[in-house]
């Protein structure tokens, strides 16, 4: 779903509705029942925020993080602490995709993750479904290709359509902010804005993704493009969780 991919880092940081599990050993017996009882208390209070999470489309915001922190369980704290840690600071800086990359981050997740699917009930992917692997035919620049410049800036992109065939977009980072190319291949009828409306589920034959650039970097998109509408968007959301396209950053093109 075109739409939907404005929010996968939000569902990627579902990561921190983690699950809470009981913290702890207590040797003394006299204890123990009242510290379980406080441990499922704490518990369910952190599934809760791990369900709010879960269920919003946008990103946690700084006090959903520092609760996260605060409420996460002895067993996941020092992986917590590395995602809000590196979350917090993306956030703050504006780039929410910087936290992906940070050391670390991915490693926590791996510990993370399994307890929420476990004890809150909250699954990251469908039954079946597989992590799907960028495609390097599309993100490396093809030397028989034709090339097209693509300009980046907050919030626009600039280009000159090509011509049908095997095309290689090489987008040129000019914002102050991180962006990405998402080309889709309309279906005979469609418009862009039907597409969006959608949330990608009408309207798009194909579609093709870039890496993410920062600013004064190049990202590569390659294809083999048949005639006809097409349309481009970034769907990175801002620090306050509005797409790109939304703010302006979509254009839509025919290829003879």
């Amino acid at each position: 779903m075109v739409r939907a991919r404005a929010w996968k880092a939000a569902a990627a940081l579902t990561a921190l509705a983690v699950v809470a599990v009981a913290c702890g050993d207590d040797d003394d017996e006299a204890t123990s029942e009242t510290t379980a009882e406080a441990s499922e208390a704490s518990n369910e209070e952190f599934c809760e925020l791990a369900r709010e999470l879960d269920a919003q489309e946008d990103f946690p915001s700084l006090e959903q993080l520092e609760q996260y922190g605060e409420l996460a369980p002895e067993e996941i704290q020092e992986e917590a602490q590395v995602v809000v840690a590196e979350f917090t600071k993306a956030t703050e800086a504006g780039d929410i995709f910087a936290a992906f990359e940070a050391p670390g981050v991915e490693e926590a997740f791996e510990t993370i993750e399994p307890f929420e699917a476990e004890e809150c009930g909250i699954e990251h992917e469908e039954e079946g479904e597989e992590e799907e692997e960028p495609d390097p035919s599309v993100t490396s620049l093809d030397p028989a290709a034709a090339r097209v410049d693509v300009t980046a800036t907050d919030y626009a992109f600039e280009l000159t359509p090509p011509a049908a065939g095997r095309t290689s977009f090489v987008m040129t980072n000019e914002g102050a902010e991180r962006h990405v190319m998402l080309l889709f291949r309309l279906s005979e009828g469609s418009t862009i804005e039907e597409a969006l409306s959608s949330e990608g589920e009408e309207g798009i034959e194909e579609e093709w993704e870039s890496d993410t650039a920062t600013t004064g970097e190049e990202a590569v998109l390659t294809a083999d493009l048949a005639p006809g509408e097409y349309g481009m968007i970034c769907y990175i959301p801002t620090a306050e969780g509005k797409a790109h396209f939304e703010l302006g950053m979509q254009t839509e093109f025919t290829i003879q």
